[in-house]
């Protein structure tokens, strides 16, 4: 069976320090070099992103530059489609690194014609620092929790791949969501079409996380406040495990009496840094997530917090 011909789709934003190591994992992927293309979406980066670009495309013949001035990685994402020419579309983000087999396995999964979505592992690099350490050891980027959402699946897209049919009928990622555009394309496409969902453990990348307590907190507070905007769009409220936020709020106190509680034990027993931090991680996580949510609720006169 002949290959289909494969779109790569990368939005960056002051992706300067990562872009080399994406790049130089997408030039030895293994997959015929006439059968896809690179189409990475500048977003107005102010670093020099896109003089490394400029770099590779010197070498990389399929690989293709644009640019999206609406500060928006859906809006980048939606240039990507808009002037892609593939089959597939593939999407992956610039601090991830990419497995040899990455095209091959997505395509393999795609043999079904039922399936018009393909959501790909997502693994923790080795850890540098304790937030870090954190990411890796919770799962937290793993498609296994988004896969087992409360309303319907949806895949991340650090490492998805589309049938380009589904954008032609449902319509592209939605540009007003702040963060959640990833679970909006995907429930759209189970609500409005007969496609399903698989997972491949095997379409690898490596995704580097946040590296510091500041860009966590920013990150939860940023997904809280644009869960409000996604549960206002899809009006999910009966299929909400209320007992799973309810167990959020309740982990707050017990957190902090825990960080405490392991630096009195540290005076007696040898236990690491993360052994310590690691309460005051899980507050700042969960805490960030429903701040955002209770912002989100305010402005938006929404109650889902």
């Amino acid at each position: 069976m002949e290959e289909p011909y494969l779109s790569i789709i990368v939005p960056v934003l002051n992706g300067a320090n990562h872009i080399n190591n994406l790049m130089n994992s997408l030039m030895n992927i293994n997959y015929p070099k006439n059968k896809y293309e690179i189409l990475i979406v500048d977003n107005e980066s102010r670093d020099m992103t896109v003089e490394l670009i400029k770099k590779f495309q010197r070498n990389i013949p399929q690989l293709k530059l644009y640019f999206e001035k609406r500060k928006s990685s859906y809006a980048a994402r939606n240039t990507g489609i808009m002037n892609a020419k593939g089959e597939i579309m593939v999407f992956t983000d610039v601090d991830c690194i990419v497995n040899n087999n990455w095209l091959i396995n997505i395509v393999k999964s795609f043999s079904e014609n039922s399936v018009g979505c393909v959501a790909g592992g997502i693994l923790s690099p080795k850890w540098n620092n304790i937030v870090e350490e954190y990411y890796a050891k919770k799962d937290i980027m793993s498609q296994k929790n988004t896969l087992n959402s409360e309303f319907l699946p949806y895949p991340m897209t650090a490492n998805v791949a589309y049938r380009m049919e589904i954008f032609n009928k449902i319509g592209y990622f939605d540009e007003k969501l702040i963060s959640g555009g990833d679970a909006d394309l995907a429930w759209r496409m189970q609500l409005e079409t007969e496609y399903k969902i698989v997972y491949d453990q095997n379409a690898i990348v490596i995704h580097k996380h946040r590296t510091n307590i500041k860009s966590l907190f920013k990150q939860q507070f940023s997904y809280g406040y644009g869960s409000v905007l996604l549960y206002r769009k899809h009006n999910y409220f009966m299929y909400l495990n209320l007992k799973n936020t309810l167990i959020d709020y309740l982990k707050l106190m017990p957190a902090i009496a825990l960080f405490h509680l392991r630096s009195f034990v540290r005076l007696f027993w040898d236990r690491d840094r993360y052994y310590l931090y690691e309460p005051l991680l899980a507050f700042l996580f969960i805490s960030g997530y429903r701040l955002g949510r209770l912002y989100g609720s305010i402005k938006f006169k929404k109650f889902y917090i």
